[in-house]
């Protein structure tokens, strides 16, 4: 019994810790320092114009499933805020721009043109807090998300 007890503590404080942990990323993931090469001629992800079609686009191919503020809901997942950052800080411009021409709409992939979901792809990273910059999003020059500006010089 007493076993029992100690395996359970002892659950209990891992699962915690990693609660307290995930959470205090998550918190402290300030996007704006992360946009790819910063301080270069090429600086951020994508172009304002690019976002700006991209948000025309998704609002009338995404918004349905992801919502108009990209919230999700309904069983889709946001494309904006920490667990979409949790998750894709790690990833590519172009893994996005894959990603979404691949799977979106859910069974009609590939349903857009290249540029459309390239411009979808920097909407949601506009939504998400990266500073546009003077280039469109390009995925043959992947970039990473979540890469801090010091890193990638």
């Amino acid at each position: 019994m007493i076993r029992i007890l100690t395996i359970t503590r002892m659950c209990w404080a891992i699962g915690g810790t990693a609660a307290i942990l995930y959470s205090g990323g998550i918190a402290a993931y300030d996007p704006s320092k992360n946009i790819g090469t910063a301080g270069s001629e090429d600086s951020g992800l994508f172009s304002a114009v690019q976002a700006t079609r991209g948000g025309e686009i998704s609002g009338a191919h995404c918004a349905m499933c992801h919502g108009a503020e990209l919230t999700g809901g309904g069983g889709s997942p946001p494309l904006q805020g920490p667990d979409f950052l949790f998750g894709w800080s790690p990833k590519t411009t172009t893994d996005l721009v894959e990603y979404i021409s691949e799977k979106m709409p859910p069974g009609l992939g590939h349903s857009l043109t290249e540029q459309q979901y390239e411009d979808v792809s920097a909407y949601i990273l506009s939504a998400n807090g990266f500073p546009a910059g003077p280039s469109p999003l390009n995925p043959a020059k992947p970039k990473r998300i979540g890469e801090p500006p010091e890193a990638a010089q």
